[in-house]
């Protein structure tokens, strides 16, 4: 039964403001094309100026997927940071365990022009047995541009949700944010490290109407970061992710 499985759920129903709102694919503040340096570093080569994602579990004819939407937003301040459009996406790729689908990257220009990234930019690169990547070149990446890409990640496994969300990079990070959409009657166990008190977070009731089968409540939990510093490798540190504020 789904009851058997499920895991005690141990966030609670805290609300407060949000203080920054994700702007929707393409559609680029005029500040943030005019952005010069990083607001809180003015030393920074680069920013991720906002990165979402979505966690939706969802039934469908086949059964229970777990969903996940991913959009990220770059500004490069210096020629430095042009290795930023490079980009590698790993999944999990053995007896089709996910599905990586509708991957699309595009550049800003400073003066506002979009510029698509053709597919014969993007490649499969296997790199394990069990796990493939797609990379990404930009072409024609210069300073004052803004990368932005996003994808969807499909699987079957719902134990778990994916990989653990990392808010900060290896750059500053001016606001990173996760939502997590799950039915009421299954649970899951949040495990969080955070530098300070979350600048978001919300949970909500929802209603949700599959393609097929009946409706069912389930919950909408966000979590949200701004303005955090570059992560550093520093002597002695096994490794940076136990040192990320993550979730």
């Amino acid at each position: 039964m789904l009851a058997s499985t499920a895991l005690c759920f141990l966030a609670t129903a805290i609300f407060s403001q949000q203080i920054y709102k994700l702007e929707k694919w393409g559609k680029i503040p005029e500040a943030d094309l005019k952005m010069t340096h990083c607001s809180f570093d003015s030393s920074a080569a680069s920013m991720v100026l906002q990165e979402f994602g979505n966690y939706e579990l969802t039934r469908t004819k086949d059964g229970w997927r777990v969903r996940f939407i991913y959009q990220n937003r770059i500004k490069i301040f210096d020629e430095s940071a042009l290795d930023q459009g490079n980009l590698r996406i790993y999944y999990r790729a053995d007896r089709d365990v996910e599905k990586l689908r509708d991957l699309d990257a595009q550049i800003i220009l400073p003066n506002g022009e979009v510029q698509k990234v053709k597919s014969d930019n993007v490649f499969t690169e296997q790199i394990s047995k069990s796990v493939s990547a797609k990379k990404v070149f930009i072409p024609n990446l210069q300073k004052g541009c803004i990368i932005e890409y996003r994808y969807e990640l499909e699987s079957a496994y719902i134990y778990s949700l994916y990989e653990t969300w990392y808010f900060q990079q290896e750059m500053h990070v001016r606001w990173s944010q996760v939502t997590a959409t799950l039915p009421q009657y299954f649970t899951y166990v949040y495990l969080m490290q955070a530098p300070r008190k979350f600048d978001l977070n919300e949970q909500r009731p929802e209603s949700v109407t599959p393609p097929t089968g009946a409706p069912y409540l389930a919950s909408t939990t966000s979590y949200g970061l701004a303005n955090l510093p570059a992560i550093k490798d520093e002597p002695y540190i096994t490794t940076l992710n136990d040192y990320r504020a993550h979730i």
